[in-house]
């Protein structure tokens, strides 16, 4: 026992590291189990809003077929509300019940259910990280697979850069198809919160929700991990390095279609 009744969450705040916090101590049902009992599961992934920039980061063939020279000599580039409804109409493909075989690892994929329900994905703002901007995309379903965000992501990427046709999306998702999907970097990715509607609708038991301290959990965000999401972006390069490798040569976006789809050659699907 740690402190006085009613201290524990401050002597437990007090043993711990800045960048983790406990908000509240309550008591759960004897056979709680927070996996099995959680109804939704909220995700975010943020990333700079450079990276949708099409020309940053091309292979030097891209901007010889395109007749320019260099990385310099491309229009500046400009994150508008343009830009921001394409990415949400992008994202908003997701939303529904959709095989996600396409968007986990091989012998995830293969065994077991693959079908996924996203009840939201769309960005929920942009914001400043330590003097660059980032998008904010927020990811709401009842149960996520190993990379399934991250490839979702890094799908929308592609499309959004115009690596990857729009088409490329509808024809991951089709049950039929088999395809490698890029994997997003992992630096962006946070669990936001896990909800436990039908367990908090008992009578016998304290509820568990986040919704009382929001306000706190926004605070810890800004003050700690959008800035170290900020640093090691930054300090590791690490979309300088990710968006080279995401080409239609290593996916072969150019020859996914609606009704068929194959790995390129020498890929696999995790």
């Amino acid at each position: 026992m740690l402190g006085k009744p009613g201290g524990t969450v401050k002597d437990l705040n007090g043993h711990l590291p800045d960048h983790i916090r406990v908000w509240v101590c309550i008591h759960a049902a004897r056979h709680f189990n927070a996996h099995r009992l959680c109804d939704l599961r909220k995700y975010e992934y943020v990333f700079p809003t450079w990276i949708l920039d099409q020309w940053r980061c091309r292979e030097r063939a891209f901007y010889a077929q395109n007749g320019t020279t260099s990385k310099d000599s491309h229009p500046e580039y400009i994150f508008d509300s343009d830009l921001l409804d394409r990415l949400n109409s992008l994202l908003g493909q997701y939303e529904g019940s959709h095989s996600f075989h396409n968007f986990t690892v091989r012998a995830e994929a293969e065994g077991t259910t693959v079908t996924r329900d996203i009840l939201h994905c769309g960005t929920c703002g942009v914001i400043d990280m330590q003097g660059e901007q980032f998008v904010r995309v927020s990811i709401v379903g009842r149960s996520f697979m190993l990379h399934q965000i991250r490839k979702m992501v890094g799908l929308v990427i592609a499309m959004a850069r115009y690596i990857a046709p729009e088409f490329c999306l509808k024809a991951a998702l089709a049950p039929q198809n088999v395809m490698a999907v890029p994997v997003a970097p992992e630096v962006g990715l946070m669990l936001v919160e896990c909800v436990y509607d039908e367990y908090n609708k008992q009578n016998n038991h304290a509820c568990i929700s986040l919704q009382q301290f929001q306000d706190e959990a926004l605070v810890f965000k800004d003050k700690l991990i959008y800035p170290s999401i900020a640093r090691r972006t930054r300090d590791l390069k690490v979309f300088e390095n990710w968006l080279p490798t995401v080409n239609d040569n290593a996916f072969k976006f150019s020859t996914w279609n609606r009704s068929g789809g194959a790995l390129p050659n020498g890929s696999s699907r995790a």
